[in-house]
């Protein structure tokens, strides 16, 4: 009997134990906490030129906003500026200028106009120059050649940053992320479309004003924080632990 009731004794201990531990497995389960924040992409474009001063342009250039009468000036030159909010050296990579044309005929050419250059302490600035009469003669050839005259040319310039992060990540987080500034050229003048691209704005900078393009840095999927001590399984595990453990207890 006495062998019986140590037993008794040691079965109910059991059972306190495995209580005890369901109620820690109910009380800490895994949670997924929310993952690193993400890594935030600026880039400003602007644009400027000099043209003759007069009534349309008294001091004798033009900047972002401002249209450009191909009559007075078809020099422009377009600067891009990148930079992140990232921790300083957590992101590499490059950014290149792309040069797209199209008007509503549906003829659309892409060329590269700068190649990718590399990053120098988190950021890089871009300059490249356009000519607008070089791109208006394009136009009138493509007219020329389809016998279709279109009514403008539409003028994208892509900046294309490729990078990787590996800010709060185990792994480097490859990204592709193109920046967009759209502009209309007619016969008569170019000008800044903010319609085109959703999200841009123009805003002051200390070089002038600029239209301001923000992008997210994806992090890489599993990238979420966990948090607790049991996961589901566990979970489980100790609950059908219990149960038999009770059982045990009252076939005894």
């Amino acid at each position: 009997m006495a062998e019986v009731a140590l037993g008794k004794v040691l079965l109910i201990t059991l059972d306190a134990v495995a209580v005890a531990v369901l109620v820690v497995a109910i009380a800490f389960p895994v949670r997924q906490g929310p993952g690193p924040r993400p890594i935030q992409q600026r880039g400003a474009f602007r644009y400027e030129g000099v043209a003759p001063s007069g009534d349309v342009y008294p001091e004798g250039k033009f900047s972002t906003g401002d249209a450009v009468f191909t009559r007075l000036a078809t020099a422009v030159t377009v600067h891009f500026d990148y930079s992140t909010d990232a921790a300083q050296g957590a992101v590499h990579g490059t950014v290149g200028l792309d040069l797209e044309l199209s008007n509503r005929t549906g003829w659309r050419v892409r060329r590269q106009i700068l190649a990718p250059t590399t990053l120098t302490d988190d950021a890089v600035v871009l300059h490249a120059d356009l000519d607008l009469g070089s791109i208006q003669e394009l136009a009138d050839r493509v007219a020329a050649e389809s016998g279709i005259s279109g009514s403008g040319i539409d003028i994208v310039l892509h900046a294309v940053a490729r990078m990787s992060s590996t800010e709060s990540a185990p792994t480097p987080n490859d990204s592709v992320t193109d920046f967009s500034l759209a502009l209309q050229l007619s016969p008569v003048e170019l000008s800044l479309d903010l319609t085109a691209v959703p999200g841009t704005v123009v805003a002051d900078t200390p070089a002038g004003p600029a239209v301001i393009v923000v992008h997210a840095l994806e992090l890489p999927a599993g990238a979420a924080i966990s948090t607790g001590l049991f996961t589901d399984g566990m979970r489980r595990v100790a609950f059908f632990g219990l149960l038999g453990a009770i059982a045990l207890t009252f076939s005894v």
